[in-house]
């Protein structure tokens, strides 16, 4: 305490409050310039560090020898030249060596406990070379204590400087600034205390006056310089500061409109990040502004964007992981900007993600059925490619079961397609879990499905597969509550013996299939010789379909309808046959279901319908004629319109032409079926309900749609010696007069069937008993037919 009160009373206290104001405006001013370095690369940085160093050396000499001028022993103290303008050099280049440790260390510790050590040391160099230089007052000697104490506070207030010099923010600076004010008045006045006089005080004069004068001098022009210094470099840096922050509003106002990623860099530091971004990498943009590009995207993806040359028109991918639990894909582009006013790099990051997994997602369905998951008919190809390029046939075989539910379509109709759909996903689950790990299930399209069999020894395996899938339907399965007994169908074709390519044992798997299904359904059928045969005639007869209608090969008969109270002939059915030149007769039977799966039904349909137009116009007008329609060309949005079209074309009366449909057209499409057939009764048309009763909402059609007879089937005719069969055909008969609507009873062949129909009522008969189809009946030949008719009648009694 003695030592402070004489310190005290020894020093003029207005110089030491001057020193202690420049030493605090030197320490701001050095730790605003060092902001300056921070942000700034190559030539301007050098320039910044070493005016930061100047200044700071400046400051700790400045404040040393104010205050020792303002230090009043009593006796004249002078100073030598050579020591006091080595202790600047010392602080300055003390100085410079401190900062660039500090701004070069790769490690932030390193570079605070290394720079603010040699920044103290360079603080106290130049205090000791200061009192060395000091002449007129004897010998000095230190109290070693003091001393040790003092250099050890100068050590610590430095390196809590360097620690918190780092952040933009003036309280950040302005507590940097008032720790290295510490670490230089506490040295300096510590020391001051330490110090020791032995020697007598002097006369003052003259020349030791001229010293103090000269000294004055010496202090005074850095005083005012660095007051000049600091209030330039306070404009400056307001300055700077208010355009960086400008410019960054405007940067993140730009760039956070958008959702891409943006991120600015200098030198791999970051100096900007716009708010998608670190949303999306799951940061702040605090946590990683002044921090390396690894700190926000990770090692590896900041060694790409840093080391790497890249072309500013040509876009990189990274993988972002940093903080993410999967790596982000980001597609990158860098070019270089200025920022802040100095060169920087400006990258723009889009996210890959969303991309990535659409791409996924189609290459996923390129090669699955969407609803089951399954393989899908490309997949299955390529399969089936790459197994038989792998297959040597001398030991190893393949097989292909293909798969179709039976009345599959009967269960969409009745419970909808999602009930249907659900059912594809459940047989999907069983034919899983029947067949091998090994084997390959993919599905077609619709209840279609294909099983793929590599590396069989013969067909044993492709038949134990069916038995496993048979046995996998066993279980009934519930959709919506409902129980549904469903069946498979299935055929197989094995490699080479029933194909040595893909299309070939497709298509005979197909063959043994169908093959199945005319068996009786719910069984399996391998490929054979006979189905061989069989698959080339059903090639052949969808090939030569075309040919037959333009050769004539395709006729139209003609069987009779007759009234069944009158015996009079109202007409004939046209019915289409086909007479091969290589095969003979082909039953429509067979070769309508062809010409079904392709649009040659159409064809077809146009031929009927406009073969018997043109026949009926050379009948008599009496006459009429029946033409079955097809479900398929029922669809067409055109057809009334072409069949308005063909009786204008051969000037006959609309009502002596009657469409016949069947109820599996109706059920398709409802909507659509009744306003087809209003348009078509519009243009004057008949309608008939082909083999009704044998379909399951049969009432709901008559009274939804507005027919102008029903056909009874054939099957209940043929019955009509069983009791519930005659009752059918009472009520459909009774139900028919009802709505006003005439009954015709088709396939009557005896004459007790005739009788009963007779007795019922029934309206109008056809079948081989009263006429078996014949080919075209000339105008000529209508008279005769009509009376072999009336003769056939009167023989049956029916007149």
């Amino acid at each position: 305490m003695e030592n402070v009160r004489n310190l005290l009373d020894q020093h003029d206290l207005r110089l030491v409050l001057l020193a202690i104001m420049i030493c605090c405006m030197a320490c701001l001013t050095t730790v605003s310039l060092n902001a300056r370095v921070t942000a700034t690369s190559g030539r301007s940085r050098l320039a910044w560090l070493v005016a930061s160093a100047l200044l700071f050396g400046f400051g700790v000499w400045s404040l040393h020898f104010v205050a020792v001028l303002a230090f009043m022993p009593g006796y004249a103290i002078s100073y030598a030249l050579v020591p006091t303008a080595l202790s600047i050099l010392a602080a300055c280049s003390g100085a410079m060596i401190a900062f660039t440790i500090w701004h070069l260390a790769r490690s932030a510790v390193i570079g605070i406990l290394a720079g603010g050590t040699m920044l103290g040391l360079s603080i106290a160099t130049m205090h000791v070379m200061g009192v060395v230089a000091m002449r007129g007052c004897g010998i000095i000697s230190f109290d070693k204590p003091t001393i040790c104490m003092a250099l050890l506070f100068d050590v610590l207030f430095a390196m809590l400087a360097l620690w918190r010099m780092r952040g933009p923010s003036l309280p950040r600076r302005l507590e940097a600034a008032f720790w290295l004010a510490c670490a230089i008045c506490v040295l300096h006045f510590t020391a001051m205390s330490a110090l020791r006089f032995s020697s007598r005080p002097k006369m003052v004069t003259s020349e030791l006056e001229a010293g103090s004068v000269l000294l004055a001098l010496f202090v005074s022009i850095p005083s005012v310089a660095i007051l000049v210094a600091f209030f330039a470099l306070a404009l400056l840096d307001e300055h700077m500061s208010l355009r960086t922050l400008q410019e960054i509003a405007r940067l993140r106002q730009l760039s956070d409109a958008t959702q891409e990623g943006l991120l600015i860099h200098r030198h791999g530091i970051i100096r900007e990040i716009n708010r998608a971004l670190c949303e999306r990498l799951g940061i702040t943009p605090e946590s990683v502004i002044g921090a390396p590009i690894a700190s926000a995207l990770g090692a590896q993806a900041a060694a790409r964007l840093t080391r790497e040359h890249h072309d500013p028109n040509q876009a990189i991918i990274v993988d972002a992981n940093c903080r993410s639990v999967e790596a982000i894909p980001m597609e990158v582009t860098i070019r270089a900007i200025t920022f802040d006013g100095e060169e920087s790099e400006i990258i723009a990051m889009r996210d890959l993600s969303t991309q990535r997994r659409d791409e996924a997602r189609i290459r996923y369905f390129a090669h699955h059925d969407p609803l089951t998951g399954l393989l899908n008919r490309f997949s299955l190809r390529r399969h089936l490619s790459e197994a038989l390029a792998a297959t040597r046939p001398s030991d190893t075989h393949i097989g292909l079961l293909f798969l179709d539910l039976d009345r599959f379509k009967a269960v969409n109709d009745l419970l909808g397609h999602a009930a249907g759909d659900a059912l594809l996903v459940e047989i999907a689950e069983r034919l899983a879990e029947a067949v091998g790990p090994t084997d390959i299930i993919a599905r077609l399209g619709g209840d279609e499905f294909v099983i793929l069999l590599k590396n069989i020894p013969d067909e044993r395996p492709i038949v134990a597969c069916a038995q496993a899938i048979q046995a996998s339907m066993t279980p009934p399965i519930v959709i919506d509550g409902r129980q549904i007994d469903i069946d498979v169908s299935m055929g197989g074709a094995i490699h080479p013996r029933d194909g040595l390519d893909a299309d070939t044992l497709l298509r005979n798997a197909d063959a043994a299939l169908y093959a199945a299904k005319a068996e009786g359904r719910n069984r399996y059928r391998l490929f054979d010789a006979v189905l061989h045969l069989r698959l080339q005639r059903r090639m052949h007869l969808q090939s030569d379909m075309i040919s037959a209608m333009k050769n004539g090969d395709m006729t139209l008969h003609y069987q009779p309808l007759l009234n069944c109270v009158s015996g009079r002939l109202e007409g004939y059915e046209a019915l289409l046959r086909w007479n091969h030149p290589e095969y003979g007769a082909v039953s429509p039977m067979e070769f309508i279901p062809i010409a079904e799966e392709t649009d040659t039904i159409l064809l077809l349909g146009d031929f009927v319908l406009s073969e018997a137009c043109r026949q009926l116009e050379t009948w008599p007008r009496s006459q009429r004629v029946a033409v079955n329609i097809s479900p398929m060309q029922f669809k067409l949005d055109d057809l009334p319109d072409r069949v308005a079209q063909i009786l204008r074309a051969h000037a006959l009366e609309p009502h002596r032409l009657e469409l016949e449909i069947t109820e599996a057209t109706l059920i398709q499409n409802p909507e659509k079926a009744g306003e087809t057939i209003r348009a078509l009764r519009e243009i004057g048309v008949k309608i008939a309900l082909d083999d009704f009763g044998t379909g399951y909402s049969s009432l709901n059609y008559l009274h939804r749609f507005p027919v102008d007879r029903i056909k009874i089937d054939r099957s209940f005719t043929n019955d009509l010696e069983q009791d519930n069969a005659r009752a059918i055909v009472r009520a459909i008969i009774a139900l028919g007069h009802n709505l006003s609507i005439d009954v015709t009873a088709e396939g009557v062949e005896t004459p007790d069937q005739l009788s009963f129909l007779r007795d019922n009522c029934c309206d109008q008969v056809q079948g081989f008993l009263l006429g078996r189809p014949e080919p075209l009946y000339p105008a000529s030949k209508i008279d005769v037919s009509r009376k072999e008719v009336e003769t056939m009648t009167d023989a049956t009694g029916l007149a």
